[in-house]
């Protein structure tokens, strides 16, 4: 085991070094759009005005430049560190020619729905209200070649940016089209300030279905998928809607908790009302289909009876 150490100040300092002005000197740009930037050179790599940032692509993020440096390019803390307090010390970042990326594009449809109502309904148990109004604005439809749930997050003018695939078949298949900006997240319309989270936009339906069975108003609030557990569509989502509460409806694991525990300290900080609904088993969608098989069993032992 090494020896090495770094002082507390030399960890504080380096924590400062803004990571967006410190890829720009090793030779990337940016743009900013809203409360984050995107490289150019690496365009599922993002930054937030906040130090945090989020490589979709590569399924990491991180909280500031020495994240980065750890989690992007393999450094140990360590060398990190060090490195970035010491201004004469050169550091080889992440290769600056971009891969080619597919340019992102909207898949054909099908020319019905049947399949895909038949797996959120039947096989996901979500209410068939839900789904027909959702197919009806057009944020979720089916798509011509493999029969994949195509779930959709526009834009400020109804353009699709972000198009999340999930598989209708027996053999589960989980997919986004290339090159979809996931700040820009799945939505199920309300009128109040309030919104819940999730992970998913099955979890937004499952949920959004359990409370219309409980006999409430499932339309009165919003409900927002972030598609992962990074917080980019919800600051985007803040930017442009008149919310105060927040409803942290994220999965039952590690990752789920985690997320949470950032995020409601994040938000709070930041002047909104925050909360948490635990899902009692992984996600919302494995609660619904345990209390629809519930229900199920509870009314054959009644004609049973």
């Amino acid at each position: 085991m090494s020896n090495k150490r770094y002082t507390k100040e030399q960890y504080e300092q380096a924590k400062q070094i803004n990571l967006v002005d410190f890829l720009s000197s090793q030779g990337f740009s940016f743009t900013q759009q809203g409360k984050y930037f995107k490289c150019k050179e690496h365009d599922s790599l993002i930054v937030l005005t906040t130090g945090g940032w989020f490589w979709n692509s590569k399924g990491i993020q991180g909280y500031n430049t020495v994240d980065f440096l750890v989690k992007a390019n393999g450094l140990s803390p360590y060398e990190a560190i060090t490195s970035l307090c010491d201004s004469s010390t050169e550091i080889e970042v992440i290769p600056k020619k971009a891969k080619t990326n597919k340019p992102f594009f909207i898949p054909e449809e099908a020319k019905n729905y049947k399949r895909v109502f038949a797996y959120l309904n039947k096989t996901r148990c979500i209410d068939g209200a839900i789904i027909s109004l959702l197919m009806r604005e057009h944020k979720i439809y089916e798509t011509a070649d493999y029969h994949n749930c195509a779930f959709i997050g526009f834009d400020e003018n109804k353009i699709p940016r972000n198009i999340l695939l999930r598989g209708t078949g027996k053999k589960e298949f989980k997919g986004d089209v290339p090159s979809s900006d996931k700040s820009y997240g799945f939505h199920i319309s309300g009128e109040s300030d309030i919104v819940f989270v999730f992970e998913s936009p099955i979890d937004a339906m499952s949920q959004a279905t359990i409370s219309k069975k409980a006999g409430y108003e499932y339309t009165a609030h919003h409900r927002l998928s972030l598609g992962c557990t990074w917080d980019g569509a919800l600051e985007r989502f803040l930017a442009n809607y008149d919310i105060n509460i927040i409803i942290f409806c994220l999965d039952n694991d590690k990752a789920g908790h985690s997320a949470c525990e950032e995020y409601m300290k994040k938000y709070r900080e930041l002047g909104y009302d925050v909360e948490r609904i635990v899902p009692k088993n992984k996600d919302f969608n494995s609660d619904l289909i345990e209390a629809t098989e519930e229900s199920l069993t509870s009314q054959q032992n009644l004609k049973g009876d």
